[in-house]
């Protein structure tokens, strides 16, 4: 639908306020985008399904029935992450936009 054309590129994560699916919101810690030890391929990914199918283990797209759920909370971003490059680029002039910046925010401690 064009409604959601918004969201295309918002790489899919652990939904972090829920913890029962994966989103594609900006509400991430800043940590996963670490490159180190694969992190960052380890929790975003491409689609709800494929984000599902890492991180909720026995999860099946094709069976519906499956016992094992993962709710898909399409929100959309204002950060795209890169999966496949080496460093993170926003959409400000920030000169180095690299792991380390202050965005994404990191939730505050619970």
């Amino acid at each position: 639908s064009s409604s959601s054309s918004s969201s295309s590129g918002c790489a899919w994560h652990a939904d972090i306020s829920r913890k029962n699916g994966c989103t594609n919101d900006d509400n991430y810690p800043q940590d996963w985008l670490s490159l180190e030890n694969g992190l960052r391929s380890h929790m975003f990914h491409a689609t709800h399904d494929a984000c599902c199918s890492m991180l909720f283990p026995g999860y099946d797209a094709s069976s519906p029935s499956s016992s094992i759920t993962c709710e898909r909370y399409d929100r959309g971003c204002e950060f795209v992450v890169d999966l496949d490059g080496t460093e993170v680029t926003t959409t400000t002039t920030a000169t180095t936009a690299t792991v380390g910046t202050a965005w994404p925010p990191s939730p505050p401690p619970t």
